[in-house]
C-alpha cells in the first residue's frame, strides 16, 4: 500500500476539518453555508485510490487486510453515524 496516498487523503480531510485550512480552501474568505460542501474532493481521491488498488489486483492485498479494511470501514461508518450529534454541536454557529 502506498503511504503517500493515505497521507494525501488525510491531509485533504484535515484541510476541510481545521478551520484555518478550510479558510485557505475558500481563498481566505469566511466559508458560507455547509462546512463540508467540498467533500467531493475527498470522495474523488478515495475513489481514485480504490480504483488504483483494484487495477493492481485485489489478490495482491495481504489476507489480513482483505478482512481488516472492510471491518475498519464499517467501524468508521458506525462511528461517524454515532457522532452526528457531536458534529452538529461543533459546527453550529460557525457557518455564517
Amino acid at each position: 500500500m502506498h503511504l503517500h496516498k493515505i497521507f494525501y487523503a488525510l491531509v485533504l480531510f484535515l484541510s476541510m476539518w481545521i478551520r484555518v485550512l478550510n479558510t485557505v480552501w475558500h481563498f481566505m474568505q469566511a466559508p458560507a453555508g455547509f462546512p463540508f460542501r467540498n467533500v467531493f474532493f475527498f470522495s474523488f481521491v478515495c475513489v481514485m485510490v480504490a480504483f488504483a488498488a483494484w487495477q493492481a489486483g485485489p489478490q495482491q492485498i495481504p489476507r489480513h487486510w482483505q478482512w481488516g479494511l472492510p471491518l475498519i470501514q464499517a467501524g468508521l461508518l458506525a462511528a461517524g453515524s454515532a457522532s452526528i450529534g457531536l458534529m452538529l454541536r461543533l459546527v453550529r454557529g460557525h457557518s455564517h
